[in-house]
């Protein structure tokens, strides 16, 4: 699932990467670097998970987050300009942030269902060894 956000990943890392000419980012503005720790955070704990109950919505905001990104880039590319300055937050970024926010609270969240869950499961069988008697005791070893 982690998947859908390697490419905005990737793009991220890219436009921050400090040894590239292209991309100048404000640094008094660091709206890039926080969607990249918080896609990165989410990448994480999805690999970590083995549900896939966010899977579209996490498709749907990756996939909003490289457009609004990549329009910016090809915007200033196309005016002519030499490198692209990313020194402006964007009401269209500030929203892909609240939705990065928001995946992240719900896989928290159905991390600790599968968590409490399984701990659920673990309690039903340690309650079932202890009614069931051991076949020690009811077989007393007989062949």
């Amino acid at each position: 699932m982690a998947y859908n956000l390697q490419t905005f990943i990737t793009i991220l890392e890219g436009i921050l990467d400090p040894d590239q000419p292209r991309w100048v980012v404000d640094e008094n503005n660091p709206q890039l670097q926080s969607l990249l720790d918080k896609a990165t955070s989410l990448q994480q704990l999805l690999d970590e998970s083995s549900f896939t109950k966010l899977d579209s919505q996490i498709r749907e905001v990756a996939h909003q987050a490289e457009d609004i990104i990549e329009s910016h880039m090809v915007d200033h590319m196309l005016s002519g300009s030499d490198c692209v300055r990313f020194t402006h937050s964007t009401p269209d970024l500030q929203q892909v942030t609240r939705d990065l926010d928001s995946v992240m609270e719900r896989a928290e969240k159905l991390m600790e269902m599968e968590d409490d869950s399984a701990m659920e499961q673990v309690k039903l069988v340690e309650m079932e060894d202890k009614k069931m008697p051991r076949f020690q005791e009811c077989c007393g070893g007989r062949n």
